[in-house]
């Protein structure tokens, strides 16, 4: 309907008219920058204009002012295209940059005669065409008077930035120059320069390399040097500034792909590090890291080697209980894991130890870890026979009688305790064996829901070299309106042949079925709930997740969902990047429950005003110091915002789940009955009397009739707890409990334990087999 005959004739007569009348006349400028270098506490750098100011709207500034001496504890940085929010809290330090030195920016003149009025708010932009030749182009603006076609144009290109303005509306803004395809800024570069002046040749080569863009600056200079020979020197010159431009982001590359676990292609990159026309430092470090895996692969063989001679010094009948363990340790190897054996490469030379100490440090530490090696060979094997048993325990979900047996095995092992269970555990094989789905390929599982017979969903994207070795932070992204399950994965993780930053960054991405792909609107609901927990549940005993950094994104109402369902069960997430959120009513309750996770909030300033409308939300969540960062894109409306995503990534590197020691004292607002996790307790049993059902709109909206749970634990041990239920379970590990006190929990006023509570494997299992998280494990579960 859109595309109509008549409707496309005339746009394309609308944008006949704006090229005969808007001329080429261009012209190069210098521009002097100055900005502040800003350092937030979460790991995030920004660079720009800062101020301080009263509140984040208006608003916001007058309510939390109301005393007679005003403070401005709210910080913003405006980079040109958007603005970042914080509060003073999250500030670690800011200078002052006095001079970026000259920026080179083309500008473009466009006419824009007889402009209509602009957007007072802007949607998702339909039918984007590319930029052409002139940096011009049409979209068609969602209006309340229908589809409505602009025509745009690239008025201005920075190194930083580009602006964009409608031709036919009163509209501008800008967007980040990588985000508009090469061919578009070489043609504009072109014919808005003379060609044959050697010094706007220049410029576009300094453009380029201030962008970031060093391809480009490269072929330009490859061009100069071809069309004006007298300038040999001064490209060889920048050549060799280039080569070490190039050189330093391939190693900051080379540094993240090994953090990710894509060591092949870390090796890959050093080696083609020119070491010869680069500097020695880079050229050192480059050197540094092919020695690293060098010597990884030679101390692997030199493992292999000795595990079988040290065997064959054994008697025959304890070599043959060693034979399967040296297979499964062999097969298990990885450049990542071999820190467990360094006790016993360090004492592979001494030759006063017998060979079965020897082997029991590799075996025990390939168990326990290095600092938790022991040389009693005896002990180790009975420790290997407990890693078989607490294997087969995590795989058995059906059948309790079994399950009775391994944890009497386990309770009357020699050399076992739930304290070596522990360090045994994050270092077990995963629980269940899948087909590893191709990196950047789709593939969708299916599992079971809470309600009987019921199924869910998910889709995922696997990064490349997936090795369950290693331990991989996951993102849960939740679709919007009109976005299929695999295309909101693909948003994030790209695909084989465009690998996203999802990929480059080592991410398990994971799209929850949590509606239908025809709904326009989250629902709140409980079963939405469900099924992006379960998911979380089901990915991580199948694939190795670091539950220690698990993340949920979202669009539009995807973002409502994030924000709800990330305040909704506290101590899941490490952070949470709502895109177009709109803060609704549980919101304004919820939004102290999930105090110690990290929050990135972006939106378009013109996407249905939404820093006012959130702004309630936004400034409890940051007066009262939570990690809060909101960036708002300048006269923008509702879009994905791809171009946040590098820094977005560059965030979560640092986030990390709050520690449950931070965790001993919570306040929570609920809602729904089936908000019943919090961190380190689980409440059933809820009548419905306490919890009707959420009426969100209209004159009987009962959303404000809020219960309140609490949570505490003293450092003397004391456990004080008051909730809406009936039973409560208590989930504890020394981490943040002292298991040789005794310990009184009272619930809703009432004592009902005052005794010792002691480790259990039931406890510490059963955990690990419903939930798959090897983080954070409990070591007790009192059950009220």
């Amino acid at each position: 309907m859109l595309d109509g005959p008549g409707e496309l004739r005339r746009r394309q007569v609308l944008l006949r008219r704006i090229t005969f009348v808007c001329g080429i006349g261009l012209c190069l400028i210098g521009l002097t920058v100055r900005a502040d270098e800003i350092i937030l506490k979460n790991g995030l750098s920004l660079r720009g204009t800062a101020l301080q100011l009263g509140g984040i709207t208006p608003g916001t500034s007058k309510q939390n002012n109301a005393d007679p001496v005003p403070s401005t504890p709210f910080w913003m940085v405006d980079d040109g295209m958007r603005r970042y929010f914080f509060f003073r809290r999250n500030l670690q330090s800011t200078e002052p940059v006095a001079d970026l030195g000259t920026v080179v920016s083309f500008q473009m003149k466009q006419e824009k005669k007889g402009r209509s009025g602009g957007f007072p708010t802007i949607g998702a932009m339909n039918n984007v065409q590319p930029f052409d030749e002139f940096g011009r182009r049409t979209v068609m603006m969602p209006t309340q008077k229908g589809m409505v076609p602009v025509i745009q144009a690239i008025t201005e290109i920075r190194p930083d930035y580009c602006t964009i303005e409608s031709l036919t509306h009163q509209w501008d803004y800008n967007v980040d120059t990588r985000t508009i395809p090469d061919h578009v800024l070489r043609s504009i570069i072109e014919k808005s320069s003379n060609r044959e002046d050697p010094a706007e040749r220049k410029a576009a080569v300094q453009f380029y390399v201030q962008a970031q863009l060093y391809e480009q600056a490269q072929t330009e200079l490859q061009q100069i040097t071809q069309r004006f020979p007298d300038l040999k020197d001064w490209c060889e010159e920048y050549q060799r500034r280039l080569d070490e431009l190039i050189a330093r982001r391939a190693m900051n590359e080379i540094e993240r792909r090994q953090q990710a676990g894509q060591h092949n292609l870390a090796m890959f990159f050093a080696k083609q590090v020119p070491s010869e026309r680069v500097s020695a430092d880079i050229s050192r470090r480059a050197e540094d890291v092919l020695s690293e895996y060098e010597q990884a692969l030679a101390d692997r063989d030199k493992i292999i080697m000795l595990l079988d001679l040290l065997q064959a010094d054994l008697p025959l009948e304890q070599a043959q209980r060693l034979t399967s363990i040296r297979a499964t340790v062999q097969s298990e190897l990885r450049f990542e894991l071999m820190n467990r054996l360094e006790p016993f490469l360090r004492a592979s030379d001494d030759q006063t130890m017998p060979a079965a100490e020897k082997l029991a440090l590799a075996y025990s530490g390939w168990l326990l870890g290095d600092a938790h090696a022991v040389v009693n060979l005896d002990e180790t094997i009975r420790l290997w026979d407990a890693r078989f048993q607490i294997l087969e325990y995590l795989r058995n979900e059906n059948d309790p009688v079994r399950d009775g047996e391994i944890l009497a095995t386990l309770a009357d092992m020699e050399s076992m305790s739930v304290e070596r269970a522990a360090l045994m555990l994050p270092n077990l094989p995963l629980p269940y064996d899948v087909t590893i789905p191709e990196p950047g390929q789709i593939a969708e599982f299916e599992f079971p829901l809470s309600s009987p017979e019921m199924t869910g969903r998910y889709s995922l994207i696997l990064p490349p070299e997936y090795d369950p070795a290693h331990r991989y932070p996951l993102l849960v992204v939740l679709r919007g309106g009109g976005i299929s399950y695999a295309s909101t994965a693909q948003i994030w993780a790209g695909t084989a042949e465009n690998p996203g930053w999802a990929q480059r960054r080592g991410y398990i991405v994971i799209a929850p079925h949590y509606c239908d792909e025809s709904a326009r609107q989250y629902q709140f609901s409980a079963s939405e709930h469900d099924i992006v927990y379960q998911s979380i549940n089901h990915v991580r005993k199948r694939f190795r997740v670091d539950s220690d950094r698990i993340f949920v994104a979202g669009h539009g109402n995807g973002a409502d969902a994030c924000v709800d369902i990330a305040m909704s069960r506290p101590g899941m997430f490490a952070g949470a990047i709502p895109i177009g959120a709109s803060c609704g009513p549980f919101a304004r309750v919820y939004w102290d429950n999930s105090a110690n996770m990290a929050w990135y909030f972006i939106a378009g300033e013109k996407d249905r005003f939404l820093l006012e409308q959130n702004s309630a939300v936004l400034n409890n969540m940051l007066r009262h110091g939570q990690n809060v960062v909101y960036c708002e894109y300048k006269n923008r409306g509702f879009e994905m915002f791809n171009e946040e995503q590098e820094r977005i990534f560059d965030w979560m590197r640092s986030q990390r789940r709050a520690s449950l020691k931070d965790a001993t004292k919570w306040e929570a607002g609920v809602l729904r009955k089936t908000d019943r996790w919090f961190y380190w307790m689980e409440v059933s049993a809820i009548s419905d009397q306490f919890f009707p059902p959420v009426i969100l709109e209209g004159p009987a909206a009962n959303v404000r009739r809020q219960r309140r749970y609490e949570g505490a634990i003293a450092p003397g041990g004391a456990v004080n707890i008051k909730h809406s239920g009936s039973k409560t379970s208590v989930w504890l590990a020394p981490e943040f409990f002292d298991f040789t006190k005794k310990c009184q929990v009272r619930i809703n006023q009432k004592i009902l334990h005052n005794d010792f509570i002691k480790p259990t494997y039931e406890a510490m299992l059963s955990d690990v087999r419903r939930r798959g998280d090897r983080e954070q494990l409990f070591w007790a579960r009192l059950d009220l």
